[in-house]
């Protein structure tokens, strides 16, 4: 006799995802919806998608991890999300999503696998959570950007992160922003560049 799919037990999602040690930096993680941020909370619609880590150490505390979001704009292509390039400069796609045409090639990579969507990490803003909070991603293993990608998100990347901060600077000049400070670690002041 089948069983019914709707009569099928199924292992909540929780349990099947708990981190069992703290996690590296550019490790994809899945974001609960009922973790408590420390600080700042994101949006409601941040919390059930994956998030990558930054960095583990940067509060001097062990147990917090800083993070930045992941979104795939609801399965669309970046060109149709109509936001202004002020704002879609800050996303960095994981291949093989499409590119952000307002940063230029600039693409990061994965060690292994493939994330469900295709995806951009939103680099305006950190958001910081006690790791333990977080789960792994996917269920049965885990993913983290390579070093140069990793490099790339955080400003430290060379030729791929000189090209992002060229753009970063059209875009500024275009809505008359003079110094901005970006969150890849970098301080722009527009008048040397």
């Amino acid at each position: 006799m089948a069983t019914s799919s709707a009569m099928q037990p199924t292992v909540p999602y929780t349990f099947a995802q708990k981190l069992t040690e703290r996690p590296l930096p550019g490790t994809i993680c899945w974001l609960p919806p009922r973790a408590v941020g420390v600080g700042c909370r994101p949006e409601e619609g941040a919390f059930n998608h994956p998030v990558v880590v930054v960095s583990p150490y940067d509060h001097g505390d062990h147990d917090l991890v800083d993070v930045y979001l992941l979104t795939s704009f609801g399965g669309r292509p970046i060109e149709e999300t109509n936001r202004p390039p002020a704002v879609m400069m800050y996303y960095v796609p994981i291949h093989p999503a499409g590119a952000n045409p307002t940063i230029g090639s600039v693409m990061l990579e994965l060690m292994s696998g493939r994330l469900s969507k295709n995806s951009y990490v939103q680099v305006h803003e950190r958001y910081t959570f006690y790791w333990n909070e977080l789960q792994r991603y996917p269920a049965n293993g885990s993913m983290r950007l390579t070093k140069n990608s990793y490099q790339v998100m955080m400003g430290e990347g060379g030729k791929d992160t000189t090209e992002l901060v060229r753009k970063h600077r059209r875009g500024l000049e275009y809505y008359g922003h003079e110094r901005i400070t970006l969150h890849f670690g970098i301080i722009l002041n527009l008048n040397i560049l």
